[in-house]
């Protein structure tokens, strides 16, 4: 029976519940405006997956670093970070079920959250004093923005391969998954850790994470998010790409004329939809190849039920 949310985080709960306090401290004393901007843009409403993987697989080595809730909350920052400049980037109108900031505070106000989260996410790892994080971080940092940009480069491109697909959303998501990992392979802790493998099983998740959120884009009315966003900002994913493949002048004239729930049915009556799940049980089967190695535990369960959690969410 797949887990939820709650029962794959069980076994760090403590630690996530730790992350609030930590940031609590870090906005303890903000500007009026910081205090506004927060109000409106909370940064403790998220599902807290990247801190869940951190803590997962560093509680599989026994890790037991101090600095661990604060380093995987500057991650969670990081990633927050990018959220906002992608909502100012994709025009978005809502984020986690309500308005996105750029609708209520304007582009420029948020482009600087952005800033100002991503700053401060890169100021409490160098605190920590683990090198290895702020390195680790300052690269995916790199791969997120260099994503974007091809990303951004593509945009409208209905000629975009599968290739330039990957390369995209490896660097984009995968990229920060993979750090993620590779950090929690790299602490000391009594088990000793591959950082090239765990790194490898991180991008590998963050890709599985990234194509089940571009099919929720096109299938799930309950996720929080404008639906067929990613068409009407001109992404063209792995739905949308098998079916150019499948049925190139229909689908283009579709999405050319901005009739996405036509586009929807095409994919359904296809079997497109079944091959992207296809796609996703693959990857899942892989990011298990890897875990069943590690020795047996609580955590190990827990990775391997938010495997099957993230290919199978619908929000």
């Amino acid at each position: 029976m797949q887990m939820d949310l709650p029962e794959i985080q069980a076994p760090v709960q403590d630690q996530l519940t730790a992350i609030y306090r930590v940031i609590e401290e870090k906005f303890s004393d903000p500007l009026p405006t910081v205090k506004r901007i927060l109000h409106k843009s909370p940064v403790n409403r998220g599902k807290l997956i990247r801190p869940t993987l951190m803590f997962l697989l560093a509680g599989a080595r026994d890790c037991r670093d101090p600095q661990l809730v604060r380093i995987a909350t500057e991650m969670e920052m990081l990633h927050l970070s990018s959220l906002i400049h992608d909502d100012v980037m994709d025009h978005s109108t809502m984020r986690r079920g309500r308005r996105s900031l750029n609708m209520d505070e304007g582009n420029q106000m948020s482009i600087l959250w952005g800033d100002h989260l991503f700053v401060n996410a890169f100021r409490g790892l160098n605190a920590t004093g683990r090198g290895v994080a702020v390195s680790v971080a300052m690269d995916v940092a790199a791969q997120m923005i260099e994503g974007q940009m091809l990303e951004l480069d593509h945009q409208n491109d209905l000629d975009t391969g599968l290739g330039t697909y990957m390369e995209i959303i490896s660097m984009k998501t995968g990229a920060l998954f993979a750090g993620i990992a590779r950090i929690s392979a790299s602490l000391p802790a009594p088990l000793p850790a591959d950082a090239d493998a765990f790194a490898a099983f991180g991008n590998a998740l963050g890709v599985l994470f990234q194509i089940r959120d571009d099919l929720i884009d096109i299938i799930s009315p309950g996720s929080g998010k404008d639906r067929f966003r990613d068409l009407q900002e001109g992404k063209i994913t792995l739905p949308v790409i098998l079916l150019l493949q499948q049925q190139k002048r229909r689908t283009r004239r579709l999405i050319q004329v901005r009739d996405y729930s036509a586009v929807e049915e095409l994919l359904r009556s296809s079997g497109v939809l079944h091959e992207v799940e296809d796609r996703i049980a693959q990857l899942s089967g892989e990011c298990r190849d890897f875990l069943v190695e590690l020795p047996d535990s609580t955590f190990r369960h827990s990775l391997l039920g938010m495997v099957d959690f993230i290919g199978a969410r619908d929000y």
